[in-house]
């Protein structure tokens, strides 16, 4: 799910014309596979300090366009890497793995209705 609240408060940085959130987005989209198999790689690996790094920075990239799920995830897989317990984490993955198609599938859906829109 999106928080549509975060998502209008990126169109009002760029009022009347998306090109920050499609930016933004196409941005996201694009990282997301590279991030969750670098994830799925480090907890693999037993690696918390590349796990708490990339969790951390997927967080970020979430939290700034709503993608709620995959954010919640991230801050318990970063919690994991912070603690060095990667116990779950292999679950955590597989939410993540979920949660990043579902939450790319809303940005993309958004940003398209945005371009057939102009």
């Amino acid at each position: 799910m999106l928080d549509l609240d975060r998502i209008a408060m990126l169109r009002a940085l760029d009022p009347g014309h998306d090109e920050l959130l499609t930016r933004l987005v196409g941005t996201f989209t694009a990282r997301l596979p590279d991030d969750v198999a670098a994830i799925r790689s480090a907890v693999s690996a037993a690696d918390h300090v590349t796990l708490g790094a990339v969790a951390h920075r997927l967080k970020g990239g979430a939290d700034n366009l709503g993608a709620a799920g995959v954010a919640m995830v991230c801050r318990a897989l970063e919690d994991a890497g912070l603690q060095q317990d990667l116990s779950g984490c292999a679950t955590l993955v597989d939410d993540l793995e979920s949660e990043a198609e579902l939450a790319a599938r809303a940005l993309r859906s958004l940003t398209s209705r945005v371009d057939d829109a102009r």
